[in-house]
């Protein structure tokens, strides 16, 4: 009887609890059930919005490739509130690096302070995703385009230590780009080191701060014609032009000197008239500036003349009507060139050339709009007037060149314009005594 009544008891007891376990069971496969369809809806909402956000990123990207940067920046602009730093993060760090770029064509543009630390604080906020360690070329592509920025800022404020942040960045972009990698980015990295040094040269006057200019643009010029990128290496050719300019203002001058015009002439075979005009005026205007100082250490004539020819043809593209300061510039450069000419070889028709470069220069520049400028190109073409008074017409262009002093010493009041101040006062009483003699003798 109690078998019986255990067995019973057992198989009762044993049927609740397959029961119950049955229960459970479904429960819980209900409710992973649900977990699994909930994780599954997520799933495709969320999948299906990365694909709404990436297409958006690449229309915006178009835009941007088209040329319509404020449109493309808004609409960047837009998506960006729509993202997470951290569940959507490569997304984000795209969009932060394209908004900074954008920043970047504006800024550099309108030279406008606000949108060049604009695209700053986007691409520092884009370096907390793509880091050295998990996107280094990412990493080396974002401290590239800080590099371009921070130098854009140099010539707004703070020029050194913009300039020394530009140099840090593109170090830390050549930490990961390899030449035999990514040459384009390579020599693009080491034209903008060059650039940077040769700049804080201009503040420091640090020779080893050129020779890291000479160096990174070698780098850059043999990478260049590596890959036969013949603009590229033009470019280069033109920075190499510079520095070596530069540096024959410390040593070596005449060495230096025909450096820097190998190099502009190299520079030339690719930058023709026909093909790059601008750049090829540009090219020839540098070149007349290198001959002009050669003709103080080498064959005064030849130097001089081939000095006068490119700053001649530098003008045939930089027109009064299609670029007034390059043309007033060449102009003035040319006038002095030629003024020093006539001065070497007494010849009169270099003087009058002089005197009607200047006033060329002198449509451009005036004491309200350019006064320093307008002072120094009369005080120039007073130069011309003397000299030329020492061959023709004394009296009356004496005359004119102390008509042009007057005029030049009214803007030099302030107490950095001293030295000027007191050139000028110099070079007018010894006009003035010159004119005494002419009137004693008449």
């Amino acid at each position: 009887m109690s078998g019986k009544f255990t067995t019973e008891i057992s198989f009762k007891f044993l049927k609740k609890y397959l029961n119950i376990r049955t229960l459970l069971t479904g429960v819980l496969i209900t409710v992973a059930g649900g977990i699994i369809l909930h994780l599954f809806i997520h799933w495709l909402k969320t999948g299906n919005q990365y694909e709404i956000n990436r297409g958006r990123i690449d229309h915006a990207n178009s835009l941007f490739e088209k040329g319509m940067t404020q449109e493309a920046l808004r609409e960047y602009t837009e998506i960006s509130k729509l993202l997470s730093k951290w569940q959507d993060s490569t997304l984000y760090a795209e969009v932060r690096n394209n908004i900074g770029i954008c920043f970047t064509v504006i800024g550099k543009r309108h030279l406008r302070e606000k949108d060049l630390l604009q695209a700053v604080s986007n691409f520092q906020d884009a370096l907390n995703i793509y880091t050295s360690d998990d996107y280094p070329i990412k990493y080396s592509g974002i401290q590239h385009h800080l590099a371009v920025v921070y130098a854009s800022l140099a010539s707004i404020r703070n020029k050194q230590e913009n300039l020394l942040k530009s140099i840090e960045a593109n170090m830390n972009a050549l930490q990961f780009i390899k030449p035999e990698e990514h040459p384009k980015e390579y020599g693009g990295i080491k034209m903008n080191l060059c650039v940077a040094y040769e700049s804080l040269y201009s503040i420091t006057c640090k020779e080893d701060q050129l020779m890291e200019a000479i160096a990174a643009c070698e780098d850059a010029a043999i990478t260049f014609r590596q890959e036969g990128a013949t603009t590229h290496l033009a470019t280069t050719l033109s920075n190499l032009g510079i520095v070596h300019k530069d540096l024959a203002g410390i040593r070596d001058k005449k060495e230096n000197l025909a450096k820097a015009v190998n190099f502009y002439q190299d520079a030339l075979r690719v930058r023709t008239v026909e093909k790059y005009p601008y750049k090829y005026a540009l090219t020839q205007m540098n070149l007349g500036t290198v001959y002009d100082l050669m003709s103080e250490v080498d064959d005064a004539k030849e130097n001089l003349e081939n000095a006068m020819h490119a700053y001649e043809s530098a003008l045939s593209i930089f027109t009064f009507e299609t670029n007034k300061v390059r043309y007033a510039d060449v102009n003035n450069n040319l006038g002095i060139c030629l003024r020093r000419f006539g001065e070497k070889f007494n010849d009169i028709s270099r003087y009058q050339y002089a005197i009607r470069c200047f006033g060329e220069a002198l449509r451009l520049y005036n004491m309200y709009e350019n006064p320093y400028k307008y002072s120094m190109v009369l005080e120039n073409r007073a130069k011309a007037y003397w000299g030329l008074s020492k061959l023709v017409d004394k009296r009356q262009n004496i005359e004119n060149a102390v008509s042009d002093l007057q005029n030049a010493i009214e803007l030099y009041h302030a107490p950095k314009h001293s030295m000027p101040r007191k050139r000028i006062l110099e070079m007018l009483a010894s006009l003035e005594k010159e004119l005494a003699e002419i009137g004693v003798a008449d």
